[in-house]
């Protein structure tokens, strides 16, 4: 039992690492993108800046539809520093595009 317990932990920390730096590289690409309207670069902030507003985006949207399924897109709404033109990252492709790639409703 003992070792079944280790196993399953070293298990989980091996997961719990490779997510951490598939996030890494998720904010390094992004921040190494050029924005499409002005072709500045975003950076590192911006990314996470991005990430951290899906997470909050994806929180709130689970605490006001409690009992419905929610299918969230694969995407960071992303907004250039120099211009504050608006980029849609696909962090599970790793591509921006222009839209959304879902109809999604911003402030």
């Amino acid at each position: 039992m003992l070792i079944l317990s280790i196993v399953l932990g070293a298990v989980l920390l091996l997961l719990g690492a490779v997510a951490q730096r598939d996030i890494r590289r998720s904010i390094r690409r992004l921040g190494e993108q050029n924005c499409s309207a002005c072709g500045m670069p975003y950076g590192r902030t911006v990314a996470s800046q991005a990430r951290k507003d899906y997470i909050t985006e994806c929180e709130q949207a689970r605490r006001e539809s409690s009992g419905y399924r929610i299918h969230f897109a694969h995407e960071w709404r992303v907004e250039c520093e120099a211009c504050s033109g608006v980029g849609y990252y696909a962090f599970d492709t790793e591509r921006m595009e222009s839209k959304p790639s879902v109809h999604r409703f911003y402030p």
